[in-house]
């Protein structure tokens, strides 16, 4: 890792929205070695709350999530004007799912699980 990366990669602030404490925590580590700017929610509410008094130059957020699927929160994003990038993950999306996502913004869904490297590679294509 270069150092112009890295520091690149601190200027970029990332939300990770997720129910599951593990996958949330494995990505804030994966990301913050990786020398961005994480902070964490565990649902779609709070997520709001905090977009709407802080930026983010990108979301990652569960799909299924019990007060609020990913969906419903980029569709709510988009309803308030919150300018951010979003990549979608999820254990299993229909076809269907997936086309409603990236019509709403997703800038890419990623099936869990996924490799540190692919990862990396959406969240570098959802920063540009």
């Amino acid at each position: 890792m270069t150092l112009a990366f890295l520091l690149s990669a601190m200027s970029h602030k990332i939300l990770i929205v997720d129910d599951d404490p593990s996958v949330r925590e494995a990505i804030y580590e994966i990301l913050a070695m990786n020398g961005y700017i994480v902070s964490t929610v565990d649902g779609g509410g709070e997520a709001l709350s905090r977009m709407e008094g802080e930026f983010f130059d990108l979301v990652i957020t569960d799909f299924r999530m019990p007060d609020m699927d990913g969906g419903t929160l980029l569709e709510h994003m988009r309803k308030k004007r919150i300018q951010t990038a979003a990549l979608v993950l999820s254990g299993f999306l229909s076809p269907s799912d997936q086309k409603r996502l990236k019509a709403i913004g997703a800038i890419d869904v990623l099936t869990k699980p996924f490799s540190v490297p692919t990862l990396l590679d959406a969240v570098q294509r959802g920063l540009q």
